[in-house]
């Protein structure tokens, strides 16, 4: 049994040698991970860096990470008040002068969102040249993978105390006009004088609730349950979360393929190591992609009329099905 097991292992180790010479000839005679580049790249996808190897001599595969730098644009937002904004400016005066007597802080009538880019993804490519004459011409296939949620919105601290505002009026119209003041107290065991709280119920059913304008429901809202919520129509009042903020972010598929096309060539004359090429082609990231506000809502799918810059944004999400790639690669031949 012992000499058996010795055979065995000796025609493995002989067999295990053979084909590492064949892989190690065939490596050197069709140049296979022969070479090293690295590279940057700069264009759509923001920054990039890359290594790159020959698999043969007309297929290379490239690998690396590529990420667009933190940058803060503003988008100015206008807080209404019920559903007519002809209507909604002078609501907010009256209001925002009871509010600010209770808070000793201005409330502005407009608040201001940063929007923060976080696109950053991890690449695998194949590069094919399929013309010996001319190895300048490449065709690219491979895929980008990262985070769903391609760019961020939120307020600015600036106008916490205006959102602050509007979570507490929000509130007390809740309470008023769902009648609450009859059964539930409004602090320990105080409760509110019939005739004050039907007062201020019928003023503040003459207001309607306030928040960010957003447009109108593009059809209609359903619950959990099924039951709308929302009529296809209404106005899209956007009011903070529960930290008295408000949120936006954009969203795609995490795996994005990618085809496309390029041309390089040396970067120097008479210098076979640097080189320069350029990149164009397609992101396959999941269709149109999805503006998503905290509370859930779909800016693109959910809403039509969104007002100003947001809608500005909006539109030009929803036109890109698929992101375009346009870039410039600096590479050189570390061995």
């Amino acid at each position: 049994m012992k000499k058996i097991r010795y055979v065995l292992a000796l025609a493995f180790l002989f067999s295990a040698t053979t084909i590492f010479a064949q892989l190690e000839k065939q490596i050197t005679e069709n140049k296979i991970f022969n070479h090293m580049d690295v590279a940057l790249n700069l264009g759509t996808t923001g920054i990039g860096f890359e290594l790159a190897t020959p698999v043969t001599d007309w297929v290379q595969l490239r690998t690396g990470f590529s990420f667009i730098p933190k940058f803060k644009p503003t988008i100015n937002f206008d807080i209404q008040v019920g559903d007519d904004p002809a209507t909604s400016q002078s609501k907010f005066e009256q209001m925002s002068s009871i509010l600010e007597g209770m808070l000793g802080n201005e409330v502005n009538n407009s608040i201001d969102m940063k929007g923060v880019p976080n696109f950053n993804n991890w690449t695998f490519l194949v590069d094919v040249f399929p013309f010996k004459s001319n190895r300048h011409w490449h065709f690219t296939a491979g895929f980008y993978l990262g985070s769903s949620t391609v760019a961020n919105a939120y307020n600015t601290t600036e106008d916490m105390p205006s959102l602050i505002a509007v979570d507490m009026y929000n509130n007390m119209y809740d309470y008023f006009v769902s009648e609450k003041y009859w059964d539930e107290p409004i602090y320990g065991d105080m409760f509110i004088d019939p005739e004050v709280g039907d007062a201020l119920r019928d003023k503040l059913s003459n207001y309607g609730r306030m928040g960010v304008n957003m447009g109108e429901y593009s059809h209609d809202i359903l619950n959990d349950k099924g039951e709308v919520v929302h009529k296809k129509g209404d106005k899209y009042l956007m009011t903070p979360d529960k930290n008295s903020m408000v949120k936006a972010r954009v969203l795609v598929n995490k795996f994005k393929p990618y085809v496309g096309f390029g041309y390089g060539g040396r970067l120097l004359k008479n210098n076979d190591r640097a080189k320069v090429s350029f990149d164009c082609g397609v992101m396959m990231w999941g269709g149109t992609p999805s503006l998503v506000t905290h509370d859930g809502t779909d800016l693109i799918k959910d809403v039509d009329n969104v007002p100003g810059k947001v809608g500005d944004y909006a539109d030009a999400i929803s036109g890109l099905k698929v992101f375009p790639v346009l870039n410039l690669r600096l590479s050189y031949r570390l061995f």
